[in-house]
């Protein structure tokens, strides 16, 4: 990503103290036809130009579709070349056969009593990952597109008895432009399977 300028479709989250309890809206996605939410509740000490976040939970939520979704993992995301509180957040498709649409990682992003510095003004974006449904799955095959009866369109296609991956990338990841140019890569496999997509990004006021 070239621009590190935070984009001009925004939303809030305020650090202030009549705030710390609530989950507030932080991202939105759609995935296996199924609309999902995720919110967080800050824990932070504040003054006039700095803030210290002492923790961040998480919780989702699943508002339509046939399968829920769920937060697999929260983490801080060094790779992003955006300016602010940059998180990567693991979503999965939940095939266990939950009733709830409610969702929370296994563990919050907690930066203990010396907590983490921000500077007033700055964002956080939250970066969306998918992980198929196969539980632990590093390869696309096939055999794996099915699980508990669910078909993983996110990154299967099928027709009748053909059933394919969407991407042949070994490493799992989107075709990108140089991926197809000078390789010999058909068009027919120039599919984009969710893996990633555009953050959630929300200018974090006090």
């Amino acid at each position: 990503m070239n621009d590190t300028k935070p984009p001009i479709f925004t939303g809030n989250v305020s650090l202030l103290p009549g705030d710390a309890s609530r989950f507030q809206f932080v991202y939105a996605t759609q995935l296996y036809h199924s609309f999902f939410c995720a919110y967080a509740r800050i824990s932070a000490d504040i003054n006039q130009n700095e803030a210290l976040i002492k923790k961040i939970e998480f919780r989702g939520l699943t508002y339509k579709g046939c399968l829920n979704l769920k937060i697999v993992k929260v983490e801080l995301d060094s790779t992003s070349e955006l300016e602010g509180l940059n998180i990567k957040m693991t979503l999965q498709g939940d095939t266990d056969g939950s009733s709830s649409p409610e969702t929370q990682p296994k563990d919050d992003l907690d930066f203990g009593e010396n907590g983490l510095k921000i500077m007033k003004g700055q964002y956080l974006n939250i970066f969306r990952e998918l992980i198929p449904l196969y539980p632990e799955s590093n390869v696309l095959d096939k055999s794996r597109a099915f699980v508990n009866g669910h078909f993983d369109e996110e990154f299967y296609v099928r027709d009748g008895m053909f059933v394919k991956p969407k991407t042949d990338m070994p490493d799992g990841r989107l075709f990108s432009e140089d991926d197809y140019i000078g390789n010999d890569i058909n068009a027919e496999n120039f599919f984009s399977p969710g893996i990633k997509c555009t953050p959630g990004t929300s200018k974090i006021i006090w």
